[in-house]
């Protein structure tokens, strides 16, 4: 018997045609519950499991060459979804460890892979990809895993920039020594290092009856997965002064334990974008913006203590508070979040 699973209100149904049929072989599945659940579910590859939930990770122990594994999605008309495979060895024929689905006119749609040998151990992900989420999601990059866990979006990300840097090793294809306009440009000592950063930001933003400051590490994410940092260069308010003297040319840095971040305007994302664009979220789930709108440069006079305002924008017609880059301090938030924050952990 085909193992099944399906998950709720999107259902997704996963069929491992050639499965290992040997008795007491088992699996194991994890689900990210809608209801802000985690459960873990051990059971004989012929049981089949109904959960709800938005992503869901499938683990088998043992996979033969050649045992074709089908994946089966279901879910709404045209809706695009991600299927990432891990293992040890590069074992998928025609499978590069990553792909999309995209659901016909019926909101069905099928990938097929098969191990090129006996794979031990592998996972797979499905979960649908950041165009079919919510604002501001639906624009953050799509080689972030995204997914809803109840109330909140979470986000994971190694926190490596998708442009080039002086800060990559010399021998890494992403290095470019900095070419930037800051005449006193001087690189610090630290150097890029991948991360397993997760976010968890509130769904549904909302004001705070108490504001929280907002402290030193990332306070944010931008649509590329790099953090975002707040307004200081380090403990008691230090202020960037000089550290942006270190920026690179796309305005951002690494601190001692090779967190990349922005202070200050991405110019990476505002040249993708524009400098009126969506770059990101705060922790709270308030969006940032670029530092024009409607054609004009933002102030800070403009802005209220938090650095943000309420009105409409392309991504929230029916208005939204958010928050600016500017070209003077404090660049991004003034020193509390607006609304209630979420976490970051690594």
């Amino acid at each position: 018997m085909p193992l099944r699973f399906c998950v709720l209100p999107r259902k997704i149904e996963l069929t491992l045609a050639k499965f290992i049929k040997r008795e007491g072989k088992k699996i194991r599945l994890r689900v990210f519950s809608t209801l802000g659940l985690s459960s873990r579910v051990f059971g004989l590859c012929a049981m089949g499991i109904w959960l709800s939930g938005l992503h869901a990770e499938l683990s088998i122990e043992k996979l033969l060459k050649n045992q074709e594994v089908r994946l089966v999605i279901k879910g709404e008309k045209d809706e695009t979804w991600l299927v990432e495979i891990s293992n040890d060895l590069e074992l998928w024929q025609g499978f590069g460890g990553a792909g999309t689905v995209v659901l016909d006119g019926s909101g069905k749609g099928e990938l097929v892979v098969t191990p090129t040998t006996e794979a031990q151990f592998y996972r797979t992900t499905l979960s649908r990809k950041a165009n079919s989420l919510p604002a501001p999601y639906n624009l953050f990059s799509e080689e972030l895993t995204l997914y809803v866990d109840g109330e909140f979006m979470v986000i994971e990300s190694s926190n490596i920039p998708n442009h080039p840097s002086p800060y990559f090793s010399r021998g890494d294809d992403r290095y470019e020594p900095y070419n930037g306009p800051n005449g006193s440009f001087r690189l610090n000592p630290n150097s890029i290092v991948s991360q397993s950063f997760v976010y968890r930001i509130p769904l549904i933003p909302a004001e705070a009856s108490n504001k929280r400051r907002t402290n030193l590490g990332s306070i944010g994410i931008a649509t590329n997965g790099v953090a975002l940092f707040n307004q200081y260069a380090g403990p008691n308010n230090r202020p960037l002064t000089n550290e942006i003297d270190s920026f690179d040319q796309f305005n951002g840095h690494p601190q001692n334990t090779g967190v990349y971040h922005y202070h200050i305007e991405p110019l990476y994302l505002t040249g993708l974008e524009g400098k009126d664009g969506l770059l990101g979220v705060l922790l709270d789930g308030f969006p940032v913006y670029g530092p024009i709108e409607n054609g004009v440069a933002v102030t800070n006079a403009e802005l209220d203590e938090y650095h943000g305002h309420f009105h409409a924008t392309e991504e929230f017609p029916d208005g939204i508070y958010h928050y600016h880059f500017t070209d003077t301090d404090p660049y991004l938030n003034g020193g509390e979040y607006f609304g209630i924050p979420g976490t970051q952990t690594n």
